[in-house]
């Protein structure tokens, strides 16, 4: 490379240097929050469990499924304890392991008399006796949640604000984490062609070239993980946005029959549905059920379904609620467009769960890297300061 090019790839670095000093000074400490209460937020299912045993956990029946009671059963227990207001059963999630429980979901409505704000109530169940063992909730929209997960969860996704100021906020860090990680990247590149130097760090005492090395060298090894992560989770925050880009670059994508819509008390109701999809599509084991007969369906996942994928073998099956006819079937072995398989992989991804317990640990690790980023950049930038305003001082003694 001659010196010409060299020198104006060396300006061009300069300007990619201080977008990336002024992204991370900017946005880096809640960039941090967000992805230190992700970390924890990868395990949130078994420390939710372990924290609350007797609401979340139930003597282990070793039969497992088969000593499963009926789900209408469940249902009929959740709404015996259901209040009036609540609306009907929205959501059915599957006991996680053979030791924890049904959750069955309702929605109870905003109280302005006692301000009591829209709330997500999950009544859980015991599998194997159908009985309720307690009742958790969450606030929809916005205020916080009793529980501790839930309450990292609510800092995690929209920083404890509302759900359309802290989600578009927590969207927005997440683009301009992904800016930053391309640019971090760019001042990785090895100009000189010195790539063994740019993969390994330096034996050296020198704290500077310690920080330097720990700041350029973590984000390099991480930036595939942590530009995944990031992208999920601007899909997750912006998902309509995000899916309507999708659908310009790759056409088709998402595009779901159209169902009858009817009174909603002819609906077959979410236990009979339930039947229909085992019967039909029996492999695997179901996860979560959502009522979304307001627009004429059902929704069905089941989850270890070898047939369709090694990584996330997940079937989603649409069912019909007014006549339970199975209308659509989605998983790995038949999506009809790139675009899906893209959408398809970003909860996955953003959870780590594609690579199994691999795919978790790389997630929780990439969001302890996050704060080891920031830091060590605020560091660096300090160093140089110091040194700056020193060549100040110095050239003004003069």
């Amino acid at each position: 490379m001659n010196n010409t090019r060299l020198n104006h790839l060396k300006k061009r670095r300069a300007l990619w240097l201080n977008i990336h000093l002024w992204l991370g000074l900017s946005m880096g400490l809640l960039l941090s929050v967000v992805a230190l209460t992700g970390s924890i937020s990868v395990f949130y299912q078994e420390l939710d469990q372990w924290l609350n045993p007797g609401v979340l956990s139930v003597e282990l029946d070793h039969r497992g499924v088969q000593a499963y009671r009926p789900l209408q059963e469940i249902l009929d227990a959740a709404n015996k304890v259901a209040q009036q207001d609540y609306r009907h059963t929205l959501s059915i999630q599957a006991p996680r392991v053979s030791d924890s429980t049904y959750g069955i979901g309702y929605v109870k409505p905003e109280n302005k008399v006692t301000n009591t704000p829209e709330t997500w109530v999950s009544i859980r169940v015991n599998p194997y006796t159908a009985q309720v063992t307690g009742i958790r909730t969450f606030p929809l929209g916005a205020g916080l949640p009793p529980g501790l997960v839930d309450f990292i969860a609510v800092l995690h996704y929209r920083l404890l604000l509302d759900d359309f100021w802290g989600g578009s906020i927590v969207g927005f860090l997440g683009i301009f984490g992904l800016f930053s990680t391309l640019t971090g990247m760019i001042l990785w590149w090895p100009l000189t062609g010195k790539w063994r130097q740019a993969f390994t760090f330096k034996k050296t005492s020198n704290q500077k070239r310690i920080n330097i090395d720990v700041h350029k060298l973590v984000g390099m090894y991480f930036c595939v993980v942590l530009g995944a992560v990031l992208l999920s989770g601007i899909y997750m925050n912006f998902n309509d946005k995000f899916v309507g880009l999708v659908q310009v670059i790759s056409p088709q994508t998402n595009q779901m029959p159209i169902v009858k819509v009817g009174d909603l008390h002819s609906n077959i109701g979410l236990a009979k549905a339930a039947q229909i999809v085992e019967s039909a599509h029996p492999e695997g084991e179901f996860k979560w059920m959502v009522d979304d007969a307001s627009n004429g369906k059902y929704l069905f996942s089941r989850h270890g379904v070898a047939s369709t994928s090694h990584f996330w073998a997940e079937r989603i099956v649409t069912v019909e609620a007014q006549t339970g006819r199975i209308v659509h079937v989605r998983d790995a072995t038949n999506r009809k467009t790139a675009g899906e398989t893209f959408l398809d992989w970003q909860w996955p991804l953003h959870s780590g769960k594609a690579f199994g317990w691999a795919g978790r640990i790389l997630v929780f690790i990439s969001g302890l890297i996050v704060p080891i980023l920031f830091v060590t950049g605020v560091i660096r930038w300090l160093q140089k300061r110091k040194i700056q305003r020193k060549s100040s001082r110095n050239i003004a003694h003069k």
